[in-house]
């Protein structure tokens, strides 16, 4: 379920399926942005549906972010991030420096991204 914090810590940020995988895919372009390569899972969610930070840290970035549209990262701390693109216009609900915690309502998601799916969603190592 979507927002709620399993055993591991970890929340699932969203209560859509998966929509985009990890990995190699056909090119894609659209608004002067072309990849055949993504680096995250898309997840879908519905518009105005609540996106939940995957596990507790700091905002590092809320606001428009080039292709993502609509965009808040978090700082796990550790040199890992998670980021949440595709969001709704005005749907971001966190700011830049604040803390959260795992399973908190950060965005609403968006009828349509850069990649026709709702909501994105991507981890990383740093």
């Amino acid at each position: 379920m979507a927002g709620q914090i399993g055993q591991s810590g970890w929340a699932r940020p969203s209560g859509g399926r998966p929509t985009s995988r990890y990995g190699a895919r056909a090119t894609i372009c659209e608004n002067g942005y072309c990849t055949g390569y993504h680096y995250g899972t898309d997840m879908a969610t519905g518009c105005g549906a609540g996106v939940f930070a995957a596990s507790a840290g700091r905002v590092a970035y809320a606001g428009t972010y080039g292709a993502f549209g609509q965009h808040v990262r978090i700082d796990h701390g550790g040199g890992i991030l998670t980021a949440y693109s595709h969001l709704q216009q005005g749907g971001i609900l966190v700011s830049y420096g604040q803390q959260v915690a795992a399973g908190q309502l950060v965005a609403r998601g968006a009828s349509r991204s850069l990649v026709s799916i709702p909501a994105g969603f991507s981890s990383s190592l740093t």
